[in-house]
């Protein structure tokens, strides 16, 4: 099996994961969703001893575990492709296409985590303490709770904070990779331009050599065209 038909196999791998994580995404959405209102509306006594339905939370923790796998083997390919692939060209777009698509995967699939688990640790936090104090009301408990919920927020606003940062810096190392490859396409024409020049010098010497010949003709005939005629 030569690059291409390597490198042909390893993309259809690649966009079938992609089709699967694209599923398993929007399954995991709906599952974070459907938790996330649960966890909000959780706010009485009894609504804190039911709780989330736990067929969800298998759920979640299935899906977790399979996204984290899809992503992995979805880098795994493109590191694969990326090494079996030239610096420019086609192939080299299939593969920052691919980068890419992880990279919104992953961010999207982590922002969904963060959110949830940030509601999660609130709903933790209101159920130990109702479920102890048998009210929510008490001045210290009500402090904690404050501290606790001040503190959440500074949390979600550093991973939403990190995860931004992540995705500018994956957008700086593309943009690198891009100009990269633009300097050495540069590089190639300016390193082929001195050849093509001394290609156009030697057609221009050449016809002025054939001139040079057809005048000399030319003249040849008139002359003697004329001795022929008066000689």
């Amino acid at each position: 099996m030569d690059m291409a038909q390597e490198f042909a196999m390893l993309r259809r791998k690649a966009e079938g994961i992609e089709r699967t994580l694209d599923a398993q995404i929007s399954r995991y959405t709906q599952v974070t969703q459907r938790l996330s209102t649960k966890y909000d509306l959780t706010s009485s006594p009894s609504d804190l001893e039911s709780g989330p339905d736990s067929e969800d939370t298998r759920s979640l923790s299935d899906l977790s575990t399979e996204i984290t796998t899809l992503l992995s083997q979805l880098d795994t390919l493109t590191s694969q492709m990326k090494s079996l692939s030239s610096p420019s060209g086609q192939q080299s777009l299939i593969v920052k296409r691919f980068t890419e698509i992880s990279a919104d995967f992953r961010s999207d699939y982590n922002r969904r985590t963060t959110s949830l688990q940030s509601k999660k640790n609130r709903y933790d936090l209101l159920s130990s303490s109702s479920l102890q104090s048998g009210s929510a009301n008490d001045s210290d408990t009500s402090h904690l709770l404050r501290e606790r919920t001040a503190l959440n927020s500074s949390l979600t606003s550093s991973h939403s904070i990190i995860n931004q940062a992540s995705e500018i810096f994956t957008s700086l190392k593309t943009q690198r990779v891009n100009l990269q490859g633009s300097g050495t396409r540069v590089r190639g024409i300016a390193s082929n331009v001195p050849g093509i020049n001394q290609i156009v010098e030697g057609i221009k010497k050449r016809k002025q050599r054939d001139n040079m010949i057809l005048g000399a003709v030319i003249a040849f005939c008139v002359l003697f065209t004329m001795w022929y005629m008066f000689g």
